[in-house]
């Protein structure tokens, strides 16, 4: 088990990292094959472009633990799609599938398994 200062090391580690990848200046992308959950879905969300295979499955379940998505995703996740419903997924846990998070925004194309078609 992690100690507090080791817990707390690690996410300033993880917001200086989104930040910098936010920041970055070039075109990062983020392609999603799986699960983006916590702290993975907060780092494709500090990227430009999110494509996703059809079978992943997003979501911020900190709160089903009693925490809160401390690396960014309270403030990225509502800039990427509308306040209320960025404000439902943080507070439930509920996790999404890929045509969803693309109906809300969340994600820029969802492809196939194994395609090679941007």
């Amino acid at each position: 088990m992690r100690r507090p200062l080791e817990i707390r090391e690690l996410a300033r580690l993880a917001v200086t990292v989104n930040s910098r990848i936010e920041t970055l200046g070039k075109v990062v992308v983020a392609a999603i094959s799986g699960y983006a959950l916590g702290g993975g879905l907060e780092l494709a969300e500090a990227c430009t472009f999110r494509i996703a295979a059809h079978h992943a499955r997003f979501g911020h379940p900190e709160v089903r633990i009693g925490a809160v998505a401390g690396w960014g995703g309270t403030t990225r996740l509502p800039r990427l799609v509308r306040k209320g419903r960025a404000t439902e997924l943080l507070l439930t846990g509920d996790q999404i599938g890929a045509e969803e998070a693309l109906a809300i925004g969340l994600v820029d194309r969802v492809v196939e398994k194994g395609s090679t078609t941007p």
